[in-house]
Formats: structure tokens, sequence, C-alpha cells
């Protein structure tokens, strides 16, 4: 990952987090539940982005080391 993609993914890691968060505070006022099943639809959606990226670059590392290996 270059430094931008490092960044970007910092940020989604650091707003999932924070809606975490705030989904912890709001779940104290069931209430509000249209916000509740909003909040839990971006983590929901934010992990499986996160999962993703982190699956992707590690299917890219093992292709970067396979090619290593057949030029090398």
């Amino acid at each position: 990952m270059n430094e931008e993609e490092k960044e970007a993914f910092k940020v989604i890691n650091t707003r999932t987090r924070r809606l975490l968060d705030e989904l912890e505070i709001e779940k104290e006022d069931m209430s509000d539940e249209p916000k509740i099943a909003y909040l839990m639809q971006e983590i929901r959606a934010n992990k499986i982005i996160l999962n993703l990226i982190e699956k992707l670059q590690k299917e890219n590392e093992e292709l970067n080391k396979k090619t290593k290996r057949m030029y090398f």
C-alpha cells in the first residue's frame, strides 16, 4: 500500500471505531432505532471494506513473493 492508501485505511478504521462507540451510547436510548440501524449498517459496511483491503493486501504480498522467486 502506498502512503495515501495507508492513510485512507487508517481513516476508515478510526471512523469505524467511532461508530462503534456512538452505537454503544445510542443503545442505551433505544428510542432512536433508525439511527441505531443506520450505525450498524455503516459499521458492517466498514468492516467488510477493511476485511477486503486486508485480504487483497495479503494476496498482493503473496503474488509479489511468487513473482520475485520466479525471476530471481
